[in-house]
């Protein structure tokens, strides 16, 4: 499932409905808005957007690649992942792209080399 048990009982809360339906209901859910109004809910679905990007970033890999383009880009060039911001980009594009987040990566001279070989060798992404 793409949500903890402890996440879809409160999206399901948030977004009354059963919990075994919230993976399915969350995208239009988030989409409409209407959320970004409500600090209880902004809060539940800042802890679930986060972890997700966080495994997205970190863990979605295709031939030991990171699937984000831009974090690929970063990350074989030796950046460290150094931060997700939530509420970064509220402007509805930013919404809609990445759910209103985004990534500082962040490159020191010292690591780079290092990180940068660990990554296109061995699929290790470096986490500030």
């Amino acid at each position: 499932s793409l949500f903890t048990n402890e996440e879809s009982m409160a999206l399901a809360k948030l977004m009354n409905c059963d919990p075994k339906v919230v993976s399915k209901n969350f995208r239009a859910y988030v989409s409409e808005l209407g959320w970004m109004k409500d600090t209880a809910a902004r809060s539940v679905i800042e802890l679930v957007m986060v972890r997700l990007a966080a495994v997205y970033l970190c863990k979605q890999k295709y031939r030991s690649k990171m699937l984000c383009p831009v974090g690929n880009f970063h990350v074989s060039n030796g950046a460290t992942i150094e931060r997700i911001n939530w509420m970064a980009d509220i402007s509805p594009k930013g919404i809609r792209q990445s759910g209103s987040l985004m990534v500082n990566y962040k490159y020191s001279l010292g690591t780079i080399d290092a990180n940068s070989e660990s990554y296109m060798n061995c699929g290790l992404i470096s986490i500030g």
